[in-house]
């Protein structure tokens, strides 16, 4: 599966975000800004950015 995660550095994002990476799903974490992603550095995630 390949889960899109919208808001990936907040209070809800992240633990999402862990949890795709603990089932060993591949990620796309999506926030205001790609830099704060720190789990873009993991195998598997995929950053994106943009505003609403």
């Amino acid at each position: 599966m390949r889960p899109t995660v919208f808001g990936a550095t907040g209070p809800t994002g992240r633990p999402l975000v862990r949890q795709a990476l603990d089932r060993a799903d591949e990620v796309v974490a999506f926030a205001r800004s790609s830099s704060t992603i720190t789990d873009a550095r993991d195998v598997g995630v995929t950053s994106a950015e943009g505003s609403p």
